[in-house]
């Protein structure tokens, strides 16, 4: 794995504007980024490329965030793949024992609870110099 591919956030939301700001955020901060716009596209690009995270929105057409990530999980493949869920959505949140996402944004977040919660898992951004 490259330096660049243990760098490279999958952004998965259906809310154009956010994919937008999101990507700015986490380039600006020296992160590659994909984007998908629904869970079908997002397994696809997943498993012609795996990503360092997969940021994931909850609510989405076609496959939600949930259905993706359970398809993640229950893959060997792709079963250890980071896990950023973001909602909107009130969520009951389950024992930590059974989540299956790394880490939960709820909406709105800020850009710095963003990038955190991505360094925390992936480390930080590679910064042009």
């Amino acid at each position: 794995m490259t330096a660049s591919e243990r760098q490279t956030v999958l952004v998965v939301d259906d809310e154009f504007t956010i994919v937008d700001t999101l990507v700015d955020i986490l380039q600006w901060e020296g992160y590659a980024t994909v984007t998908a716009a629904d869970g079908d596209v997002a397994l696809a690009i997943v498993q012609q490329r795996v990503p360092a995270l997969v940021l994931l929105d909850y609510m989405m057409p076609v496959m939600d965030g949930f259905v993706l990530l359970n398809r993640l999980r229950g893959d060997p493949k792709y079963c250890d793949l980071k896990v950023i869920m973001m909602t909107a959505a009130p969520l009951s949140i389950p024992e930590e024992k059974d989540r299956k996402w790394d880490a939960l944004l709820a909406k709105p977040f800020t850009a710095e609870q963003l990038l955190g919660a991505v360094e925390k898992l992936i480390g930080p951004g590679q910064k042009a110099e």
